[in-house]
C-alpha cells in the first residue's frame, strides 16, 4: 500500500527533471518550430496511412470505413479523434480485422493525437501498438520519439526558465513565463502543472489562488492523464485516482513491470480512473498476449467500448457470440 498525504503542499517540492538547464533569453508568441515539424510528421504519416488503407480487400470493412474517414480530413487539428476512433464502430472493427502485428490502426490514432500536439495520448497509443508491433512500424515509431524528445527538450529548456523565478519567490514573473510556454504550446501539460505550483505559493492564504492552482492542476490532467504529480488537491476522487494510478497504472507506463502482470493492472487501473479508451485497448491487446483468459478480455473489451461511447456495441456482441457458438 502507498502512503499517500493528501495535503496539496506535500507535492509543491516535487517537480519532472529538467532535461537542460540554460535560460532563455526571449519568448516569442509563435508555435514553436519543434512542435510545428511534430505535427506536420504526423500529418505525412496520416496521409500515408490514407493511401495504404485505401488498397485493403473490400471484405475487410472496418479498415476500408475507417480508412475513408481519414480521407476526409482536410485539417487534423480540427478532427474530433473521439468520434473518429472510439466512439466509432468502423474504428473499433479496423482495430480487429488488421493482423495481430499490425499496429497500423493504433499508430494511426497516436498520429491523429500528434498532429494536434497531444503528445501524452499519442505516447499512450504508440505504447499499446508497439507490444506487438512489427518490425515495418519501428523506423516510424523512432522518428516520432526523436521529433517528440525535441519537441521536450525545448519546452523544458523555457519552463526552467520559470521555476528559476519560481524558486526566487518571484510567482508573477514565473507564471508569465508558464503563459508564454502555453501560449506556444497549448497542449504541455509541465506548463500547467507548474503555474499551478506558483498559484499555490501565492495563495497559502488565499482561497481565490488555491481555487487557480487546482484549476491549473487538473487542466494538466486533461493534457496527460498520467502525469500523477498533478492529482493533488483534498478532492476524494482526485486522491482515489493517485492511488490507482500508483500502485496500477504507473508500473506499467514507467517501464518498471512491462510483465503480462502489469498489463492487467494497467488495464484494470485505466477502468477504475474511468479512462475507457485506454482500458478497452489495453484490454484488446491482452486478447492477443494472454490467451488463458481470452473470454474475460473479449467481455471487458465489449464492456469497455460501450463506456467509451461506441455507436454500435451490438454489433460487436453479435459478432462474438457468433464466434462462441461457431
Amino acid at each position: 500500500m502507498y502512503a499517500l498525504k493528501t495535503d496539496s503542499l506535500y507535492f509543491l517540492k516535487m517537480r519532472l527533471p529538467v532535461l537542460l538547464g540554460c535560460l532563455i533569453c526571449s519568448l516569442s508568441l509563435a508555435e514553436y518550430k519543434e512542435l510545428k515539424a511534430f505535427k506536420q510528421s504526423s500529418h505525412q504519416v496520416l496521409r500515408e496511412y490514407t493511401e495504404r488503407l485505401a488498397v485493403m480487400d473490400p471484405k475487410f470493412e472496418g479498415i476500408v470505413k475507417f480508412g475513408e474517414a481519414l480521407q476526409a480530413i482536410n485539417d487534423e487539428t480540427k478532427v474530433d479523434v473521439a468520434k473518429l476512433t472510439y466512439q466509432s464502430k468502423n474504428y473499433w472493427r479496423a482495430l480487429l480485422e488488421m493482423t495481430p502485428t499490425d499496429s497500423s490502426i493504433l499508430f494511426a490514432h497516436a498520429h491523429l493525437h500528434a498532429a494536434r500536439g497531444e503528445t501524452a495520448y499519442a505516447d499512450a497509443y504508440f505504447l499499446l501498438g508497439s507490444l506487438t508491433v512489427g518490425k515495418s512500424h519501428r523506423a516510424e515509431f523512432d522518428k516520432y520519439k526523436n521529433l517528440r524528445n525535441e519537441l521536450n527538450k525545448r519546452a523544458s529548456r523555457e519552463i526552467d526558465t520559470g521555476i528559476k523565478l519560481h524558486d526566487r519567490k518571484e510567482y508573477e514573473n514565473a507564471i508569465e513565463v508558464y503563459n508564454r510556454v502555453i501560449a506556444e504550446y497549448p497542449k504541455c501539460a509541465l506548463a500547467y502543472y507548474e503555474k499551478g505550483l506558483s498559484y499555490m505559493m501565492m495563495g497559502r492564504d488565499e482561497t481565490n489562488l488555491k481555487q487557480k492552482a487546482m484549476q491549473m492542476y487538473a487542466e494538466c490532467r486533461q493534457r496527460d492523464p498520467f502525469f500523477w504529480k498533478a492529482y493533488q488537491g483534498s478532492d476524494p476522487n482526485v486522491t482515489q485516482k493517485l492511488q490507482i494510478y500508483l500502485k496500477q497504472v504507473h508500473p506499467f507506463i514507467s517501464g518498471k513491470q512491462r510483465t503480462k502482470e502489469g498489463f492487467v493492472a494497467f488495464a484494470e487501473g485505466c477502468e477504475a480512473m474511468e479512462l475507457y479508451p485506454f482500458a478497452a485497448h489495453a484490454r484488446w491487446k491482452l486478447t492477443l498476449i494472454d490467451s488463458d483468459h481470452l473470454q474475460e478480455h473479449i467481455k471487458k473489451f465489449l464492456y469497455l467500448i460501450e463506456k467509451c461511447g461506441c455507436e454500435d456495441v451490438d454489433f460487436f456482441n453479435k459478432q462474438f457470440k457468433f464466434n462462441e457458438a461457431k
